[in-house]
């Protein structure tokens, strides 16, 4: 069943992504989970508001942070190769 979580989730997270790019923005979707519930998913907004902060992973955690701001939060992201 988690798995399957998962998957919907990161699915969210490309849908996300495909929304950004369709706006001209870098394909990047982010989505912050709490016990299967979505809390934060954004793409980013770079581009639309001309502010090189708005990435998809800042937008969420600052949504995230004013539903959990008494949790903790984790974050993964994938290796870039830079």
């Amino acid at each position: 069943m988690e798995n399957n979580n998962n998957k919907k989730f990161m699915q969210l997270a490309i849908e996300e992504a495909e929304k950004a790019s369709k706006n001209g923005e870098v394909p990047i979707g982010a989505v912050i989970v709490n016990k299967n519930h979505i809390i934060a998913k954004s793409g980013n907004l770079m581009v639309k508001y001309s502010n090189p902060l708005l990435h998809a992973e800042m937008i969420v955690l600052n949504k995230a942070s004013e539903v959990l701001s008494e949790k903790g939060l984790s974050i993964r992201h994938e290796k870039l190769d830079m």
